[in-house]
């Protein structure tokens, strides 16, 4: 398993490569739902790359950023036992941004606008930031994201038209626990009684989306409100149901199916997020 700490040696190191780059950018924390990523990406492409980088300018809380985990061992360790001819590009801050931040500013429209947007402010330009100078340094040809972030999955498809990149996103479904809790890095820092406590999010999607082909918009609203309202130790955050493309919020008067359902819960001090598809 080879891990570079430098672009330089890693462009060194592929820059004869033939076929199809792929990348799959993390943070590290690496779980199934990145392993799931990784394991598509190294069977459709002739060479990989995992990124793994904790950003610091996509968090908005200092705290959340010294918490979150790194395992540089561990995480290796987890993505060899899927292949040792996988690359990890594990930079330093100054491999990244040089010396000094200056973090570059996007207009990504409505997309950062809504949701999480509004939620953890300058998070979006600051996965934009990391992500263009992946893009640009390594070019690849395919680029993998899941969909339990899919506001940032939407902002991403954006920043590729912006940077006029013909990169494919790859849209890769949600990967979830038995008990259906999406996968997250987040998820080990719940005690055991969160833990119990925290699949009442997709269970509540689930039922959002039996109620989607028969209640209205407002209807839904109440009984999410009201659902949560009744489990200690939980804040709902936002719940909406938005047009996948655009993220904006729907009327009471339009349709409900073809749309997607996001929802954000704080359970102690962890925020969780989740979408559904309303099909």
């Amino acid at each position: 398993m080879e891990i570079f700490k430098s672009k330089s040696d890693l462009l060194n190191a592929i820059k004869n490569h033939k076929g199809a780059l792929g990348l799959v950018p993390t943070m590290g924390g690496i779980h199934e739902g990145h392993l799931s990523l990784i394991r598509r990406a190294f069977k459709e492409n002739s060479i990989m790359i995992v990124s793994i980088f904790v950003n610091p300018i996509q968090f908005d809380n200092a705290i959340d950023l010294k918490k979150y985990p790194r395992n540089l061992t561990r995480d290796a360790s987890l993505i060899s036992e899927i292949s040792d001819k996988i690359k990890i590009y594990a930079p330093n801050q100054e491999d990244v941004y040089g010396k000094k931040i200056k973090p570059k500013k996007y207009s990504f429209k409505k997309l950062d606008k809504v949701m999480e947007g509004i939620k953890r402010e300058n998070h979006f330009n600051g996965v934009a930031n990391i992500i263009e100078f992946l893009f640009k340094t390594f070019n690849p040809e395919n680029v993998y994201f899941g969909e339990k972030d899919y506001q940032q999955l939407q902002i991403v498809r954006s920043l590729n038209k912006i940077l006029r990149m013909s990169i494919n996103i790859i849209q890769c479904p949600t990967i979830r626990s038995k008990n259906g809790l999406a996968l997250s890095s987040r998820n080990q820092n719940l005690t055991s009684n969160e833990q119990s406590i925290a699949p009442e999010i997709y269970k509540c999607l689930l039922d959002v989306k039996k109620m989607a082909k028969v209640n209205s918009y407002e209807e839904i609203q109440n009984e999410v409100s009201s659902r949560f309202l009744k489990i200690k130790q939980c804040n709902l955050e936002y719940f909406t149901i938005s047009n996948p493309k655009t993220l904006e919020e729907i009327n009471s008067t339009d349709s409900i199916l073809g749309n997607r359902a996001f929802i954000a819960v704080k359970i102690g001090d962890t925020r969780l997020i989740d979408n559904i598809e309303l099909s």
